[in-house]
């Protein structure tokens, strides 16, 4: 048995699992080895990283148990045997359509109705999610800020337009104002 092999047809199986395209999921391949020393020795253990990123829970869940069998089943085919671990799960987002809509509204009052694209479905997942889901009444939008990156976000070159910083700035600046400003006027009118 040669754990390399085990690995690298892990990795295939990984790639051939693909989410409905009628939602919006991942699960990438992002870290793996086998083998440490000289070249001429047969790797006994290896390592294999997949993230799975969705824009649900349920079918982060979905697509992680089918990541599960298929990791097994190529380490089977190959004579070895995957012992499987969950280190980290991101939460998919839960978002407050009021605060959306504050945000929404500071987009406008900063770049105008051009700045607005409505809610876009990624697979993308954020630590600040745990936010919201931990702390009871925590209200909480997301902000996606386009920066021209280039050669693309997360690429070790990337690099974006520094002005993104300034309007994002004043985004948050006024989503804050506008935040506090209709807070006031619902207490008033208590």
């Amino acid at each position: 048995m040669n754990v390399a092999d085990a690995v690298a047809m892990a990795t295939l199986a990984v790639n051939s699992v693909k989410p409905d395209p009628l939602k919006c999921a991942t699960a990438n391949v992002v870290a793996l080895s086998a083998g440490k020393g000289p070249g001429g020795v047969i790797p006994e253990q290896g390592t294999l990283t997949v993230n799975i990123r969705s824009e649900s829970d349920q079918i982060a869940d979905e697509l992680g148990s089918r990541v599960d069998r298929a990791v097994k089943a190529a380490a089977a085919a190959n004579g070895a045997q995957a012992e499987l671990e969950r280190e980290k799960q991101m939460p998919a987002p839960c978002y407050d359509e009021g605060m959306v809509d504050t945000a929404r509204r500071a987009i406008v009052s900063v770049l105008g109705e051009v700045g607005v694209v409505e809610r876009i479905t990624t697979p993308g997942s954020e630590d600040f999610h745990w936010y919201a889901r931990r702390s009871s009444g925590l209200r909480a939008a997301y902000i996606g800020l386009g920066a021209d990156f280039s050669p693309g976000l997360h690429h070790p070159d990337a690099s974006f337009d520094l002005q993104a910083l300034v309007y994002g700035a004043a985004i948050l600046a006024e989503a804050v104002a506008g935040f506090v400003n209709s807070d006031a006027n619902s207490k008033r009118r208590m």
